[in-house]
């Protein structure tokens, strides 16, 4: 796709597909989600709480209290959180694509885990930088380099750095629309966190293994709305990769004289 050509398609059309393919399928992909959030969000909760190797106290001055840290908790997040993410986009993907719903796709991302770390490193380095300048160009920099795990996901044998290129080339006029479609499913997930707000009084009450519990009941409410969002983005993807041919108007830069 020429990156001069933006996506014309409004968030509701893409909520729609994404609700189309779901049907009769929901209890499956929430089930594969729920298997993502267990490894890339409960079991860090779990070693934070229950493992005290590299365990700490630390001051938080914003919330004017102490909160608790785990070096092998953040190791863990950094080595495999990544790995995780891609392989939920192929799980997302291959059932977008052909139904084929397969909870061990979720764990396709360690067939190439070099290539995942890699890129997860390089993506959360440029977001970084741009972050330094204002929030703005730091969420622009997240948008830009979306699809490069869908990328991955779909060509495991391309470099990182392609897919990070790719990601860049296709977002190029697209980054609005993606926000726009995120933008709709934001009143979903503030409704599903609100099962995690009494967390925050568990944890500063000293009484971690309640937030745990709690906290991993929020991921299965949680996980119906990923599902559907991460649906709808693998049709965003799909369009933009022209797998998904849908009715669009080019993009047409205005000219210096307008």
């Amino acid at each position: 796709m020429d990156p001069y050509y933006g996506i014309m398609i409004d968030p509701g059309t893409f909520r729609g597909i994404a609700r189309k393919e779901l049907s009769g399928h929901w209890p499956h992909v929430i089930i594969g989600v729920v298997i993502y959030y267990v490894f890339s969000s409960i079991i860090p909760e779990i070693l934070l709480v229950f493992v005290p190797v590299g365990r700490q106290l630390v001051w938080m001055e914003p919330l004017q209290n102490y909160m608790q840290i785990s070096y092998l908790t953040n190791l863990y997040t950094m080595f495999l959180s990544g790995t995780f993410l891609v392989g939920l986009h192929k799980f997302i993907m291959m059932f977008f694509r052909k139904k084929d719903i397969q909870n061990g796709y979720i764990f396709d991302g360690f067939s190439y885990y070099f290539k995942t770390f890699v890129m997860t490193v390089i993506i959360g380095i440029k977001v970084a930088l741009w972050s330094l300048l204002f929030i703005i160009p730091g969420i622009v920099a997240l948008y830009r380099y979306s699809q490069a795990y869908f990328i991955l996901a779909e060509t495991p044998s391309k470099s990182p750095f392609q897919c990070i290129e790719e990601s860049k080339y296709l977002m190029a006029n697209n980054k609005g629309k993606l926000f726009m479609l995120d933008l709709s499913f934001l009143a979903l997930y503030l409704l599903a966190s609100l099962v995690q707000i009494p967390s925050y009084y568990f944890n500063i009450s000293g009484m971690p293994t309640l937030v745990v519990v709690i906290d991993a009941i929020s991921y299965l409410v949680m996980a119906p709305v990923m599902a559907y969002a991460m649906t709808a983005h693998c049709a965003f993807f799909d369009v933009l990769t022209g797998h998904l041919v849908i009715d669009r108007r080019p993009y047409i830069p205005p000219t210096s004289n307008q």
